[in-house]
């Protein structure tokens, strides 16, 4: 009993120490401000496939095309919306890979030849993969337009009438349709990781049809009056919604800083406060002494980084979140007092601090997860406290 007050006193006194040193302020506003800017700054996905389709009004072609698309589709998945608002709120919060709005009276335009600005193609910052997606709206936008056109401009393409000649010319339509000869989309899947698509285009983006949308800072847009083609142009986007991505690359950070203060604290064994004390303890008192000190350090930055996570997203249940926060943090100072006992000097444990921060952007999903191109680095990252912490969280989908 006096052994276990004797320890609870040593914590209390050690964190109380920790609580008054003006450096871990200085970190734990640095945690504050590296949560903020992640919880606004929001990646491109390269696994987003989703293309939203609104039309202003209600079109036979328009309804056509959308069907077309669902039907043939293979990478992309084709989803309708009832206004341009709510695709215009959905593209730029990156919820969908683009979008594109059929405008009003999309069939006279067809059936009049005159198709320049009938659809509007929406994109946003974290659009990746909008030329590929032109492409295919293309290629089944004209073969609407190519089969009306036929119907309706047959005097002017063919001159007088001939029959057999219409008919070999419509025959040989359908025959490029069916064989996408003419419009089409060649794509191959590389086998680098999951969800990893590589398309490459066999033909150029036709330039017809299209006009692109421009926002301005407040978030109104206007028609651009300089062009009438289609390109891709960077648009100012509105702060992405949360993602589930992002939930546990904030964890992540939280998790990296709490690691790497407790790895560099533990340096003070050698030269510092802790050096002091271990000198009148001996055996496993000593060790005792060690791992209490490794808590007490870290004691300030757990509880504010479990706050920032908390405020960024309050979706998990909070005791799920605090025991998985909890297990991984004491995985922290095991991982600290057992990999850390290695060096032999400070100079030599400061080099190996930096060796195994460098691990942790290396190996674990961090920043970017290179295990979906090098598959046994997602093995690897289960050897540092960060990297399992990510993984499990994707593991529970937490």
């Amino acid at each position: 009993m006096n052994s276990i007050k004797r320890d609870l006193v040593w914590l209390f006194i050690l964190t109380k120490r920790q609580i008054f040193k003006a450096s871990n302020y200085i970190i734990s506003l640095i945690l504050i401000l590296l949560i903020f800017l992640s919880n606004k700054i929001f990646l491109p996905s390269s696994s987003n496939m989703k293309v939203l389709i609104c039309m202003e009004s209600e079109s036979i072609y328009g309804e056509r095309l959308l069907d077309s698309l669902k039907e043939n589709e293979s990478v992309f998945s084709y989803e309708e919306c009832v206004s341009s608002d709510i695709l215009k709120h959905n593209v730029m919060s990156g919820d969908y890979e683009c979008g594109f709005v059929i405008r009003d009276g999309f069939d006279e335009k067809i059936e009049n030849g005159d198709i320049d600005d009938s659809i509007l193609y929406l994109s946003s910052i974290y659009t990746t993969k909008g030329e590929a997606i032109k492409e295919s709206i293309f290629s089944e936008f004209f073969k609407i337009y190519g089969e009306v056109m036929l119907k309706n401009k047959q005097e002017y393409i063919f001159g007088d009438f001939d029959k057999e000649r219409f008919d070999f010319i419509v025959e040989d339509y359908n025959r490029l349709l069916e064989s996408g000869d003419v419009f089409d989309v060649v794509y191959e899947v590389v086998d680098v990781g999951e969800d990893s698509v590589v398309t490459k285009m066999n033909n150029e983006s036709t330039k017809a049809g299209l006009s692109d949308e421009i926002y301005d800072e407040s978030g109104e847009y206007s028609d651009s009056s300089d062009t009438k083609y289609a390109s891709v142009q960077e648009k100012t986007s509105e702060v992405s919604t949360y993602s589930k991505e992002r939930s546990i690359k904030i964890r992540g950070y939280v998790m990296l800083i709490l690691f790497m203060i407790i790895f560099l604290s533990y340096s003070a064994r050698y030269s510092g406060d802790l050096a002091k004390h271990c000198i009148a303890l001996k055996g496993f008192d000593r060790q005792k002494f060690k791992v209490i000190y490794l808590n007490a350090s870290g004691f300030m930055i757990f509880a504010i980084g479990f706050i920032c996570i908390r405020f960024c997203d309050s979706s998990i249940c909070v005791w799920e979140d605090f025991f998985v926060y909890l297990i991984f943090g004491v995985l922290c100072v095991a991982f600290t007092y057992i990999i850390g006992s290695l060096p032999k000097d400070e100079l030599s444990y400061l080099a190996f601090a930096l060796i195994v921060f460098m691990g942790h952007i290396i190996f674990t999903p961090i920043i970017f997860d290179e295990s979906k191109y090098v598959g046994v680095i997602y093995y690897i990252s289960y050897f540092f406290p960060t990297g399992a912490y990510m993984r499990v969280l994707e593991l529970f989908a937490l």
